[in-house]
């Protein structure tokens, strides 16, 4: 790769001496970081003033080592322009309506403009807001090729031709990917609005500005473009007034250059022809439940799904830690909720915690998930990731480092998003900026502390990994074995999230009543775990709704098996949290020090280490653990200081906070339908995969291998 080429994908691009420094790509850089040179040999010297690595920096680019070295680059004499992905080619006013076949006074009467800068000309595109105020300015720099557009500095671009709006009645509005498509329409005498980029809607703000109108029709281009804009709209508030456009040609203005004279003809037969998006999403979901299904089918048959879950982590090397594996995947299930449920793993450094979390995290889709492994204070509110139905992993909760992202994951999980305002210096000054991120959202994270903040330790269940000597044994042997296949086919699992994805997620527990009777209020952080428990007993029925029941609003029905899958994954974490039962590791430990205590003054870690035969770093989680709960004290207290334990309060008799499942009953059966009767399933799916009218997109040709639905006698029963 040559030294523009590697230039124009970084940001924030300037000349520096003999090289250039800009944005380094490997982590949120604000001050231009990276430096970049060139050797007597060719080759391409990067460097982050920051600590990131030269692997890290390539692959957040793409690239691999190996495109660090070109000969040419030992005669370069690249000369970038500050704020721009620069072209040596030109873009003049002239040079766009030519090539778009539109006049250049319509151009002008627009604000197009164009601006020349060390004998390079740039065509300026002026963004307005709706009460026609400049916002920013995008410039074009080239007509061809790569790399053709860039933003001025600061920019935060909106809807293109925003205040255009107010001017068109509220029948319909086209919206169009770029502003060239905008320019021929709006050239036309047709009303339109531009995507600044084709993943760049923000439903939030963008769905107000098209509120009045009742048919919004959007043009999807068949490319990657297409399917990001298809990908927001299936989240957006507008979908249900969205006709979905498709050309002969890439785009509008590719249409209208085919033949100016018939332009008008043609794009309003296209509309004419335009599917609502409801229709078309119905459509592929039926297409994705279909080939979900061929591939899932006995996966989700089975009686416990997370008895396989099990089974397959320990294919991967995964030993002894089947309630963290369950209980994992359960949790990550619960992403369709409207109330996911968070957790945290504890356990000494080296103690397998990430280890069995990336294990479950393999079974699930990438986009079902958002990992971290550390984030800067306000990460959550500024990333353009999506977290709306999916989990937040942070490998290590060392990385929230402030009170603040402490406070914004408290957020997300309690009210469901976050609502953050800040002020930004622009060139107009200082101004208020709010964002929002929606949920809903779960987070899981793996810590080697033994609390974490008080008022996030409440809001997430706590699973502590085996740190035995026996479970360290196992581990070893399953270290042994690593020459074992990593297990079967992960496409199934992946294919169980997508089915899923396609099915009804809404669950009724019939006995969530009489296990509120049952529960003795003994604490009141209850409130929040009894909402977990019955989430966790929702999540269950999900997975397991093959073989559930509906009831007659098509809820399915959760059963007592739900609850005792989820009893006897979480009775202790509960009974724990709320302080009515003791750990067998604490009694343990407590009893330890007791008995040292009787022969002298004191109990050091050391000496609990040897008692109960383990290494010093779990012994002294389990001292610090029995000394949050009181049940010990350190009389020599401080850091750096060898610890003094002895015996602090009373033990408590235990308290059985969750009922076992035996004395709990169900609703009767004859109140609930069997919605998976097999013959009506098969007819559904031979509506779904050989009706004539299944939309095709153009863009679906790139994958077409993908998309082979299965044929009525290759599927059992499919569940609409």
């Amino acid at each position: 790769m040559n030294i523009q080429e590697f230039l124009n994908r970084l940001q924030g691009v300037r000349k520096a001496g003999n090289g250039w420094i800009a944005k380094c790509p490997a982590h949120e850089d604000k001050q231009a970081s990276l430096s970049v040179s060139t050797g007597d040999d060719g080759r391409l010297l990067i460097h982050c003033h920051a600590g990131c690595g030269v692997e890290n920096i390539l692959e957040a680019l793409g690239l691999e080592m190996t495109d660090l070295f070109n000969k040419e680059n030992v005669c370069s004499s690249y000369p970038p322009i500050q704020g721009e992905q620069v072209s040596r080619s030109r873009c003049t006013l002239s040079d766009y309506s030519s090539a778009k076949n539109l006049p250049e006074d319509f151009l002008k009467s627009i604000g197009i403009g164009e601006s020349t800068y060390k004998g390079r000309t740039k065509l300026i595109v002026p963004y307005f807001d709706e009460n026609g105020e400049l916002t920013c300015n995008r410039y074009r720099l080239n007509m061809a090729g790569d790399k053709k557009f860039a933003w001025e500095k600061g920019a935060h671009p909106c809807l293109y031709g925003l205040w255009r709006l107010k001017d068109y009645p509220g029948d319909s509005v086209t919206l169009v990917e770029g502003e060239s498509d905008s320019h021929t329409l709006w050239h036309k005498d047709m009303p339109a609005v531009g995507l600044p980029g084709a993943s760049v809607w923000k439903d939030e703000k963008d769905a107000l500005y098209l509120e009045k109108f009742k048919v919004v029709y959007v043009v999807i281009e068949p490319d990657k473009g297409g399917k990001a804009v298809l990908k927001s709209l299936s989240r957006s508030s507008i979908k249900g007034r969205v006709q979905l456009v498709t050309l002969p040609v890439k785009d509008v203005s590719a249409l209208y250059l085919d033949d100016p004279d018939k332009f008008k003809e043609k794009f309003a037969q296209a509309l004419s022809q335009a599917t609502p998006f409801v229709e078309y999403e119905q459509k592929q979901l039926r297409a994705q439940e279909s080939e979900a299904w061929h591939k899932c089918k006995d996966l989700a048959q089975s009686p416990n799904i997370l008895d396989e879950v099990s089974g397959e982590v320990k294919r991967m090397g995964v030993a002894g830690e089947d309630q963290v594996a369950k209980l994992l995947y359960l949790t990550m299930t619960s992403r369709f909720l409207s109330r996911p449920v968070s957790v945290a793993v504890k356990g000494p450094s080296s103690a397998g915690k990430s280890y069995v979390l990336e294990a479950v995290i393999k079974l699930f889709p990438e986009d079902s998930f958002y990992l971290f492994t550390s984030m800067s204070d306000r990460t959550l509110a500024f990333t353009e990731a999506e977290f709306t139905h999916r989990m937040i992993l942070m490998a290590e909760a060392s990385g929230l480092a402030s009170d603040f992202q402490s406070y914004l994951i408290r957020t997300l999980l309690s009210e469901g998003r976050i609502i953050y305002e800040t002020v930004e210096k622009t060139k107009d000054g200082f101004k208020p900026r709010r964002i929002e991120k929606e949920g809903p959202t779960g987070f899981i994270c793996t810590t080697t502390a033994v609390n974490l903040h008080p008022e996030n330790e409440t809001r997430m269940l706590s699973l502590t990994v085996n740190d035995t000597k026996e479970q360290t044994k196992a581990i070893l042997m399953a270290l042994a074995d690593n020459h074992k296949p990593e297990g079967k086919d992960l496409g199934r699992w992946h294919a169980l999230q997508r089915w899923l994805e396609t099915q009804t997620k809404d669950v009724e527990i019939p006995y969530a009543h009489e296990l509120a009777e049952l529960i003795p209020p003994v604490a009141v952080r209850l409130r929040r775990d009894f909402t977990t428990l019955l989430n966790l007993i929702k999540s269950s029925a999900i997975l397991h709704q093959v073989n559930r029941a509906k009831d007659k609003n098509r809820e399915i029905v959760a059963t007592i098996e739900d609850y005792k899958i989820v009893h006897e994954l979480i009775y202790e974490l509960i009974s724990e949290g709320v302080e009515a039962t003791v750990s067998k590791s604490v009694r343990e430990v407590t009893r330890s020090v007791k008995e040292i205590v009787t022969e002298k003054d004191y109990a050091t870690t050391r000496d609990v280490a040897n008692s109960l035969r383990i290494d010093r770093q779990s012994a002294d989680r389990r001292l610090r653990r029995g000394v949050t709960l009181n049940y010990l004290k350190n009389n020599n207290p401080g850091r750096g200081k060898a610890a003094q334990y002895v015996i602090g309060d009373s033990m408590p008799d235990d308290i059985q906070i969750l009922p076992h499942p035996d004395i709990l009953t169900c609703a009767p059966a004859q109140t609930c339908v069997n919605e998976f009767d097999q013959v009506e399933q098969a007819e559904s799916v031979d509506k779904a995969v050989n009706s004539e009218d299944l939309l095709t997109w153009p863009l679906e040709n790139e994958d077409a291998d993908k998309h082979k639905y299965s044929t009525l006698e290759e599927v059992d029963y499919v569940p609409v």
